[in-house]
């Protein structure tokens, strides 16, 4: 049976990869901008899973090359998503630095282009503000032809 191959954004120490590893996926690598997490992250899944990379400043290329030419069928991972906010002190959504973070793994899935995503965040990101982060979430990748589902 294929294994599906996956890779983690805002990995931190790995506990989603671990059970997506458990359930018979392949994981391909990790990335996180924290070292110390990068470090454990490693530790759980070999050395040249784990990447300590920072997502604003990574260049698409670079990531070709950690992924080997391997087509990614699953992105995983639970980027940042406060600023989406309704309330937030930054009306638009470019202006808050967090909302960065968020468009840098729909820039992945817009290079990467897997077959499926999976976003994981706290569960008040679906009645916060009356759900505008998750309605945000379900519009940008309902327009790239993912069927999204809470």
């Amino acid at each position: 049976m294929k294994k599906y191959k996956v890779i983690d954004l805002f990995c931190g120490c790995g506990g989603l990869s671990e059970g997506f590893r458990q359930a018979g996926y392949e994981i391909i690598a990790g990335i996180d901008f924290n070292k110390a997490a990068i470090e454990t992250y490693s530790k759980n899944f070999g050395e040249n899973v784990g990447h300590c990379l920072d997502l604003l400043n990574v260049e698409l290329e670079d990531i070709k090359k950690i992924m080997k030419k391997t087509k990614i069928d699953v992105i995983i991972g639970g980027p940042p998503c406060q600023g989406f906010s309704s309330v937030n002190r930054y009306k638009i959504e470019g202006e808050d630095p967090r909302n960065k973070l968020f468009f840098e793994f729909v820039k992945f899935v817009d290079f990467l282009q897997p077959k499926a995503i999976v976003i994981e965040n706290v569960s008040g990101i679906v009645t916060n503000n009356n759900g505008y982060a998750k309605d945000k979430i379900y519009e940008i990748f309902s327009k790239r032809g993912y069927n999204v589902n809470q």
